[in-house]
């Protein structure tokens, strides 16, 4: 049974998209993505970043293609939550395909939305594969352009 695509959308706004953020290397873009992913929820910053370091010692979360989707399931939050790095330059990611990421989507999920969590990853994986819609998002100017590339 296929799982149904969401609207990534509603998920992520353009105040949650980082472009060409200046790190220089994955922990300290996770430190950076991960206070922005939960601003504005009553879940803390330094809190979900615990829970997604935790899950990067479980495995990467690198998928391949130039694309990580570091992502935990917290309590408490209010709604789901996405933000998104396009790195230019790309990072060291122990990615399956070997390649340095140059996009990265931090997935914040309520504990108890296992299905919405599923269906998250899945449309991000899908809609990331495509390999129009990746160099949309790569090339974007700006927020908008990344959110637009997206949703194509």
């Amino acid at each position: 049974m296929a799982l149904a695509c969401v609207d990534l959308a509603r998920l992520v706004d353009p105040a949650r998209v980082l472009l060409g953020p200046a790190v220089s290397g994955r922990l300290e873009l996770l430190r950076a993505l991960a206070p922005l992913t939960v601003a504005g929820s009553t879940y803390d910053g330094d809190r979900f970043l615990h829970a997604i370091l935790a899950r990067e010692q479980v495995a990467s979360t690198a998928i391949g293609g130039s694309v990580a989707v570091p992502h935990a399931r917290v309590a408490p939050l209010d709604s789901c939550r996405l933000s998104l790095a396009v790195l230019p330059e790309g990072l060291s990611w122990d990615a399956p395909d070997g390649q340095p990421v140059r996009l990265v989507a931090m997935l914040a999920v309520r504990e108890q939305d296992h299905s919405e969590h599923l269906r998250v990853l899945a449309t991000l994986a899908t809609r990331l594969r495509d390999p129009v819609r990746l160099s949309a998002v790569l090339s974007a100017s700006d927020a908008i352009g990344v959110l637009e590339g997206l949703a194509r």
